[in-house]
């Protein structure tokens, strides 16, 4: 017979297992050194609490909603979650995630090079590679480096700035509007999204747009900004 597709809440929940089992392998965590250390009773089996607070431990970047989504999928109505249910679904994938997981880096690699060609237009020339000078800092430490002059590194996104690396290799944090274009980055050549921080930086500052605190909210409206073919029932 063949197999029932999954609900929209299992989906998601193999989704999220399967985010998980990568950043295990990346990161080469013990997942199961750090079941036993929240493992209380010894006896393999969590409770909701000591499954949270040992995921949220691994540092995997999920939410904390999304660990008690795959803690429920996992949990059923049983009253604590099994360490060796937790170690089976790392490794089952199923044909729907591995579905929508393609379409996801398609829909990505898209985004990045439709970013990429608006950047071109707008950035005037910022971007890794360009030679730049720091202006308009206030704080104590930003004075000091106003009218220095350096080459930008890399765009990092978890503080929505640009890298300035200074001639004495320092490299430094920078907001965009802190910067003037002395002489423009030259695009590195290849497919963009192929990887590499030039070609995602301008999708990222896209993101940092509504602030720092990016929300599920705010990265489906730059998506569908930059691809208006895709609707609502895609996203």
């Amino acid at each position: 017979a063949a197999a029932q597709p999954l609900s929209e809440d299992e989906l998601r929940a193999k989704l999220l297992l399967n985010r998980i089992r990568r950043s295990l392998l990346a990161r080469r965590q013990n997942w199961l050194q750090v079941f036993a250390s929240f493992d209380q009773k010894g006896n393999g089996q969590l409770q909701e609490a000591e499954f949270e607070r040992a995921v949220t431990s691994m540092a995997l970047g999920l939410s904390d909603g999304e660990i008690r989504e795959v803690r429920q999928h996992l949990q059923g109505n049983a009253t604590c979650l099994a360490v060796d249910a937790f170690g089976s679904a790392l490794h089952q994938m199923s044909p729907e995630v591995a579905k929508v997981e393609n379409w996801g880096r398609a829909i990505l690699m898209d985004a990045v090079r439709e970013a990429s060609k608006a950047a071109m237009l707008t950035s005037g020339g910022l971007r890794i590679g360009a030679f730049v000078r720091v202006k308009g800092l206030h704080s104590a430490a930003g004075v000091r480096l106003n009218g220095c002059e350096g080459v930008v590194d890399k765009w990092d996104a978890g503080t929505c700035r640009w890298v300035v690396r200074f001639s004495d290799d320092v490299l430094k944090s920078i907001r965009h509007e802190n910067l003037d274009v002395l002489r423009g980055g030259v695009p590195s050549p290849g497919t963009p999204g192929a990887g590499g921080g030039e070609e995602t930086a301008a999708l990222y500052q896209m993101l940092c747009e509504g602030g720092e605190n990016v929300t599920q909210a705010h990265v489906l409206s730059v998506v569908q900004r930059i691809l208006p073919s895709l609707d609502d029932q895609q996203l």
